[in-house]
């Protein structure tokens, strides 16, 4: 059974209007995710995570995303990975790319038609961007929708990947900042009138939680205990970041760079009363 929780905002909604969403199978090729004999050009998906496009079907047929003549990446193609990065002539921007992956078949439960597509795709427009997401869609013999998007992200803002569908468990992992982490333990959302307390940036990743079934199980940290030393080097220790590196400081040097949920939530709480004992957070 998965059921999609919204990390910074709280709750446990289900799928949709119909339920909880159940696996059908794991073991599915990508030979069974086609159209007219060939695989489904990787840039098909991209108007689905267009907040312009999303729900708009596309069609297939003569469409520019199947019609593309461009080789697959071998290597990702040995993974079950579909897709490959522009040939780009500037030398001004990075290459755009997309991926995808089928990870299976999944319904909705006490249903047992329709039955969707889970895919995990990847994919950047040649900008800074380095997107990631989880999709449910329905391929027909003529286009392509969107149902869900389960969850997606940007980097450190909360990009998704290693995501397996076994046995009617859906796991992954998703980068994540110092804020997204507080915000991820006290259910907040940012606005402009409650700015971060600490760093949330794309590329202030300080490591990876994991989900299961989209509950929070854990985090992995990525950063270095050298990194966060010549990081506390130039920085206000007294500051709400400040604190929160001399305690991550501590932590990495007990050499324990994982933590359960409860352990995730006892840094959580120590943090709070160390470094913001004297802000709301109540409305942060």
């Amino acid at each position: 059974m998965i059921r999609i929780k919204n990390l910074f905002m709280g709750g446990c909604l289900p799928f949709m209007a119909f339920g909880p969403l159940m696996a059908e199978s794991s073991t599915l090729s990508l030979l069974d995710f086609t159209f007219e004999g060939k695989p489904l050009g990787p840039e098909c998906f991209l108007p689905l995570v267009s907040s312009s496009s999303a729900y708009e079907p596309v069609v297939l047929k003569g469409n520019a995303c199947q019609e593309k003549q461009q080789e697959y990446d071998k290597e990702k193609l040995k993974k079950g990975i579909i897709g490959y990065t522009v040939e780009n002539e500037s030398h001004m921007m990075k290459a755009p790319y997309s991926f995808y992956r089928l990870l299976g078949k999944v319904h909705f439960q006490n249903m047992t038609t329709p039955s969707y597509d889970l895919i995990e795709l990847q994919w950047s427009n040649g900008t800074t961007e380095s997107s990631s997401g989880l999709l449910v869609v329905e391929k027909t013999d003529k286009w392509l929708r969107l149902v869900q998007m389960l969850d997606q992200g940007d980097r450190c803002f909360g990009s998704v990947h290693d995501a397996k569908l076994a046995e009617g468990i859906l796991t992954y992992n998703k980068q994540i900042t110092a804020q997204g982490l507080f915000n991820l333990l006290y259910q907040k959302k940012e606005t402009k009138e409650s700015p971060p307390l600490f760093d949330d940036c794309a590329v202030c990743c300080i490591g990876e939680v994991s989900l299961k079934n989209n509950q929070v199980e854990g985090i992995h940290f990525t950063v270095s205990l050298k990194d966060i030393k010549n990081k506390l080097a130039q920085e206000n220790v007294n500051s709400p970041q400040g604190c929160f590196d001399k305690i991550f400081e501590g932590l990495l040097e007990t050499e324990q760079t994982s933590l359960s949920l409860d352990e995730l939530k006892a840094f959580g709480q120590k943090v709070t009363d160390h470094c913001l004992a004297e802000k709301d957070i109540s409305s942060s």
